[in-house]
């Protein structure tokens, strides 16, 4: 049930940015943030403060918290032994804060063909643990694991992927 809750607040986060980025105006876009709010709140039960500004979104609940946006800059948040992906281009950043931790998930484009090895080696020099990795023709997977931390990075035949930084805080 709380995953439910957790896609629907990113289906309507990702909503919210495109309405963002078409350019409503000032009137157009509170208008769109209430009624959003709104939605949120009767999705998930709860009470609801969305904060839509400059190509970026913000849920915030008793539970938690959520960020989107086209902030394309590598998230100061993650700590710095996870090293920065620097093999492709950042397209966009999500932010997520709950109770037992806190997630990062990057968005990325135009991801370098031998990024594999390099970012592999890249975490663990830096004491990371891998757990899992698959190749298949172009695409790539991994996740990797330290004390209560772990990063997933997944790459397509396309050159896009993701990487995600979990934190899950005792």
């Amino acid at each position: 049930m709380r995953m439910k809750k957790y896609l629907s607040m990113v289906l309507v986060v990702l909503l919210a940015l495109c309405l963002i980025i078409g350019g409503c105006g000032n009137a157009a876009e509170k208008a769109t943030e209430k009624a959003l709010e709104t939605a949120i709140e009767s999705e998930s039960g709860e009470k609801v403060d969305l904060d839509v500004d400059n190509e970026s979104v913000e849920i915030t609940t008793d539970q938690g918290s959520l960020k989107a946006g086209s902030t394309y800059n590598w998230p100061a948040g993650i700590p710095s032994d996870v090293p920065e992906f620097k093999y492709g281009t950042i397209i966009g950043v999500m932010e997520t804060n709950y109770e037992a931790g806190k997630s990062y998930t990057i968005a990325l484009e135009n991801i370098e063909a031998d990024s594999f090895d390099k970012y592999k080696n890249a975490l663990e020099g830096n004491g990371w643990t891998i757990q899992f990795t698959q190749q298949m023709g172009a695409g790539w997977s991994l996740n990797a694991v330290k004390d209560n931390n772990s990063v997933v990075v997944a790459v397509g035949d396309d050159a896009t992927g993701s990487i995600s930084f979990i934190s899950e805080m005792q």
